[in-house]
């Protein structure tokens, strides 16, 4: 009588995959942080045009979110200071560190991915030329999420 192993185990779940770009801002923001809480909280970005910043209200505070759990941003630093001193330049130098894991990949591409910072890419078809020969026509144009295009050209 023959007999059968049957495996429980899962197939492991792929991981994000990271294109150049994401990959890039990835790396560009463990490296520029000084100090883990560089890393722990999202960067602030302050539009001028707003006064609610503005040195003269204090109750203008602006609340940071979270990306990396504090203790994992301090092996981060720890890491990169002894093994790696001139810089992160590819994600996998970050498997040494145990606490650094898939959760937290999936965390940094949700932050320094397209959904966030968008993409462009190259128009499928030729964009038709206005008169023989010449070089008017579209020069930039963007799609914009359910409100058409953005054109911006001569």
């Amino acid at each position: 009588m023959e007999t059968t192993k049957v495996t429980t185990r899962k197939k492991p779940e792929p991981s994000p995959k990271l294109d150049p770009s994401t990959h890039r801002r990835i790396l560009a923001f463990l490296n520029e942080a000084v100090m883990p809480e560089d890393l722990v909280y999202k960067k602030v970005t302050i539009n001028p045009e707003e006064d609610r910043f503005h040195e003269d209200n204090p109750e203008a505070t602006v609340e940071r979110e979270t990306i990396i759990n504090h203790d994992v941003a301090e092996k981060i630093i720890e890491y990169r200071a002894a093994e790696v001193p001139l810089g992160f330049r590819n994600l996998k130098e970050l498997l040494p560190i145990r606490a650094f894991d898939r959760g937290i990949l999936e965390i940094l591409y949700r932050h320094f991915g397209h959904m966030w910072y968008g993409s462009w890419s190259v128009f499928p078809q030729p964009i038709p030329r206005r008169g023989p020969g010449s070089y008017d026509g579209v020069v930039h144009a963007a799609l914009m999420h359910g409100e058409g295009a953005l054109h911006h050209g001569r």
